[in-house]
């Protein structure tokens, strides 16, 4: 759970860092969507300190994306997108 709430601050964070009409605002659109550019400097630093190790995970054919956390004390978190999600930037934590 602590995993998933940081990774989506960092991308909240990018979100009001970046967000803007592309034609008056420079997005890195590139560096944003990837999986690099999500571990790299942003990321990176912020999930650094944290114990789980963030690796590819197998994609699989689809529209639509799901992130579930479910605690034991039952805490439960769910995010669902459908359609226009790159499967290039799945990412699982171990």
């Amino acid at each position: 759970m602590h995993l998933v709430t940081e990774a989506l601050k960092l991308a909240f964070s990018d979100r009001d860092a970046f967000i803007g009409d592309p034609k008056f605002v420079d997005v890195p659109l590139k560096a944003l969507s990837s999986l690099e550019g999500a571990i790299g400097a942003t990321v990176g630093e912020g999930l650094s300190r944290l114990s789980h190790k963030i690796e590819r995970m197998q994609t699989y054919d689809g529209s639509a994306v799901a992130i579930c956390a479910i605690e034991v004390n039952p805490n439960q978190n769910s995010l669902s997108a459908a359609a226009g999600h790159r499967r290039e930037s799945y990412a699982i934590a171990r």
